[in-house]
């Protein structure tokens, strides 16, 4: 029998899409469980069941919503049902699509807010944003200069979110790949 080591703080981690389709999330996930116990909310994938990972993973199925707002609202609602129940220290959200609801969820609850950028949204000049585009940027704007960490995939994201948002300090950067001599063992 293998025992589970058990950290004191708690992280909930959220994705929008299934874990299975994202390596960046899976491998913060597996990282992420030599200092927390952490716990993954995520959208269910078809047929797929991750039940050989070290943390907890819960999935919200969005059948029951129908078009892209009510499965947005359908999955933040679960969220922050979510955060109430576990009472995490910290909230790492995933990309702009969980930077607001993350932000809201950690301040009901109390807990630091991580956020990690994996694409960038900012808008270019000329280029002319739609609509769920432009929320998604506004509230990511008004997230990330709320967050206790931000996370950028490389220098030149990170150096880019400093200037456009004003941040007073770089954000972390993890770049965002696998070294290809692990892949190759």
């Amino acid at each position: 029998m293998v025992f589970k080591k058990k950290h004191s703080k708690k992280m909930l981690m959220a994705v929008y899409n299934p874990i299975e389709f994202d390596g960046r999330v899976k491998r913060s996930s597996e990282c992420l469980t030599n200092f927390f116990d952490l716990e993954v909310i995520c959208l269910k994938a078809e047929n797929r069941e991750n039940n050989n990972s070290k943390y907890k993973i819960s999935r919200v199925n969005q059948n029951i919503a129908f078009g892209r707002i009510s499965k947005q609202f359908l999955f933040w609602f679960h969220l922050l049902i979510k955060a109430i129940k576990v009472k995490p220290h910290f909230l790492y959200a995933h990309d702009f699509f969980m930077a607001f609801p993350c932000l809201i969820a950690a301040r009901i609850i109390g807990a630091k807010l991580i956020y990690d950028s994996d694409e960038l949204i900012v808008p270019e000049e000329g280029v002319v944003f739609s609509f769920r585009s432009k929320l998604f940027y506004l509230l990511e704007k008004y997230s990330i200069k709320r967050s206790d960490l931000v996370i950028a995939a490389n220098k030149e994201r990170a150096e880019i979110m400093q200037r456009h948002y004003h941040l007073s300090t770089l954000p972390c950067y993890i770049r965002n790949f696998v070294d290809s001599s692990v892949n190759n063992l």
